[in-house]
């Protein structure tokens, strides 16, 4: 009976991570069709990827791009983690999700029509500073939504004692896995440069 339950919730994890990848990727087709409609902003994008360009083939400090880089996704995670604490702010961290989703498939559509064959760099680099951010955002979200799916059924069942320790381990959970992640992708991050500084 026990496997059951097990598989029966391995299968619905499955599916939400299969559910929340393909929200994912439509952000992205959105970002890339939003790139060929606003055309106009294209020029001001393109700026502000040649000065990343520039800084990178520079002299890297390391430590001066890893912070900016871990506060920017520590913020982002733990605003994702604020508004998935709660059934009716929930959606808003779907939205956050999903602008980021569009700003990197913006930006790589962006990188490979303007800059063509310097956008060989610049494209790994957008990669690289995503590649342990959205796996990491899955998590959580999927973490909130059995937060919420707890709170509802303790909520439905008169058992509302509970749920101050439900908030309580959200909050520690939350924490951990958005520092966590924000831990690990910093050392991608480092990792990364000092490749790029190999080859500068």
């Amino acid at each position: 009976m026990r496997l059951k339950y097990n598989k029966r919730n391995l299968r619905k994890i499955n599916n939400e991570i299969i559910f929340l990848g393909l929200f994912f990727i439509l952000s992205l087709l959105i970002g890339t069709f939003l790139n060929k409609i606003w055309s106009s902003y294209n020029i001001k994008a393109l700026d502000n990827l040649n000065q990343m360009i520039n800084h990178y083939n520079n002299d890297i400090l390391v430590f001066e791009n890893i912070l900016p880089n871990f506060k920017s996704d520590l913020i982002f995670m733990i605003g994702i983690s604020i508004f998935s604490f709660l059934f009716l702010t929930f959606p808003f961290s779907i939205i956050l999700f999903m602008v980021k989703g569009i700003s990197i498939g913006y930006t790589i559509n962006t990188i490979i029509i303007s800059l063509k064959l310097k956008s060989f760099k610049l494209f790994f680099i957008t990669i690289f500073k995503n590649i342990i951010i959205i796996p990491g955002i899955i998590i959580l979200l999927i973490f909130s939504i059995n937060h919420i799916k707890e709170v509802f059924l303790q909520i439905k069942s008169k058992r509302k004692d509970n749920i101050s320790f439900l908030s309580k381990r959200y909050i520690i959970n939350a924490l951990l896995i958005s520092f966590s992640i924000c831990f690990i992708q910093g050392l991608v991050n480092i990792l990364f440069i000092l490749f790029i500084k190999l080859f500068n």
